[in-house]
């Protein structure tokens, strides 16, 4: 799928669950992973609720714990190829979900006005080395420069 096919997908869903669940399933097959989860942050309630993840239903957590919430504070790229000996992975989702998180590049999505609103992670790359590069967080970049035309309308 090329950028302009991902363009009228996403431009054909109204609803935004929608939406959000077209763009994590198309990540996740150009970056090849696992797992692509959109985060949306939630001011009223300080917390980031979880919008697709595949086979999971719904996941909050709180804005201030977790690695999700040093991307979107910071408003930058992470790369971690050894996310059980972060300090800031949460291992309390993979214990209940029986998932294992490996590897993660988490990126911040960016509204009109240049503000973080919600946070994209890609878990346990499944192709090379299965380890994130460089030039997979700009291919992540790409996408998601392309997409943030859309990103008003997650609210």
């Amino acid at each position: 799928m090329n950028l302009t096919e991902i363009e009228e997908a996403l431009n054909s869903h109204t609803d935004y669950i929608e939406k959000i669940k077209s763009i994590s399933i198309n990540i996740q097959a150009l970056i090849g992973v696992e797992v692509c989860t959109i985060f949306i942050h939630d001011p009223r309630t300080h917390s980031f609720w979880s919008a697709h993840i595949e086979g999971v239903s719904f996941i909050e957590i709180p804005d201030n714990k977790g690695i999700v919430s040093e991307v979107f504070h910071a408003n930058d790229t992470l790369i971690i190829n050894d996310v059980q000996n972060n300090k800031h992975f949460l291992n309390q989702i993979d214990s209940s979900t029986g998932f294992v998180t490996k590897t993660m590049l988490a990126t911040p999505i960016i509204d009109k006005h240049k503000q973080a609103i919600g946070v994209v992670q890609l878990i346990n790359k499944n192709k090379d080395e299965h380890l994130f590069t460089a030039e997979d967080s700009q291919n992540l970049s790409v996408f998601m420069h392309h997409i943030s035309q859309f990103s008003e309308r997650f609210y």
